[in-house]
């Protein structure tokens, strides 16, 4: 199928359209072919990436795109530009990817050893701020600690609940201990130490 055999079989399917649309929509699809055979493309590469008339007349009638913007022509041309532009550097790409590959490896390489660090600091500091948050509220729990000086004191909890609450506080204190000391280990496993 040729291109004038193309926009016929489309004009056909714009005539219930407004003249104004029908023009419209024949322009763009002119436009279209103008611009994809600067590119290089033949009649029949230019129809198979458009698709059928009755599906091109479909999208500008389902989008309601009728007089209201090339939305079609800009992403068929953006995606034959694409596949164009692929084709021709796919041998070049082929030939540049070990060297591509091997620096997505040492990114990754990097980049687990920079999380790795992260874990160290975060899991010991969070270690810290658990054990001493822990601390001060078992300090204050257990006296009579009155933070403003109207309003009666807070009540004094049981030695259990203080217990209890102690162990909780330690075991998370531990527990983001070991985070830290795990990610130093793999920090010195990356880091080839």
């Amino acid at each position: 199928m040729k291109r004038e055999q193309y926009t016929g079989l489309l004009k056909a399917y714009l005539e219930k359209e407004s003249r104004e649309n029908m023009e419209y929509v024949l322009a763009d699809c002119n436009a279209y072919f103008d611009v994809a055979e600067e590119q290089g493309f033949t009649d029949e590469e230019i129809i198979e990436s458009l698709g059928s008339p009755k599906a091109v007349y479909e999208v500008y009638y389902r989008e309601g795109k009728m007089a209201s913007g090339s939305y079609l022509t800009q992403a068929k041309l953006a995606l034959n530009r694409g596949r164009q532009l692929l084709e021709k550097t796919g041998a070049q790409g082929r030939a540049e990817w070990p060297a591509v590959r091997e620096k997505i490896g040492q990114g990754w390489e990097k980049m687990r050893q920079i999380l790795c660090n992260i874990g160290v600091y975060a899991g010991y500091i969070m270690a810290a701020l658990v054990m001493v948050a822990t601390l001060a509220i078992l300090y204050l729990s257990s006296i009579q600690f009155q933070p403003i000086a109207e309003l009666t004191p807070l009540p004094v909890l049981s030695p259990i609940t203080m217990g209890l609450f102690a162990g909780v506080g330690i075991a998370f204190s531990v527990t983001f201990a070991e985070i830290g000391r795990h990610c130093d280990i793999l920090y010195n496993k990356y880091r080839g130490l």
